[in-house]
């Protein structure tokens, strides 16, 4: 999972970085930065939850030998009738 991420103080997306999410970061910095974003792009059904909690926008995106998670996904976003999200 990559994460795009700005100063979220400024919100100056000109410096916009590229990380790939590894063991070092922990919930609490994963659910904070949804929390805090504009926008998320995920593959991730926790991703899907917690924007749909945190009430962000969003867009489910997989990659074509990618689909884990890709029935309850595809389940929950018929349930909350936003299937444009995928």
């Amino acid at each position: 999972e990559y994460i795009a991420y700005s100063d979220t103080e400024t919100k100056d997306f000109r410096d916009c970085k590229l990380t790939y999410n590894n063991a070092t970061l922990s919930v609490a910095n994963w659910l904070r930065m949804i929390r805090d974003s504009e926008y998320v792009i995920t593959d991730s059904f926790h991703g899907v939850c917690f924007c749909l909690i945190y009430r962000k926008q969003f867009v489910v995106i997989f990659d074509k030998d990618n689909w884990r998670g890709k029935t309850r996904i595809e389940y929950l976003l018929r349930k909350m009738g936003i299937t444009e999200r995928f």
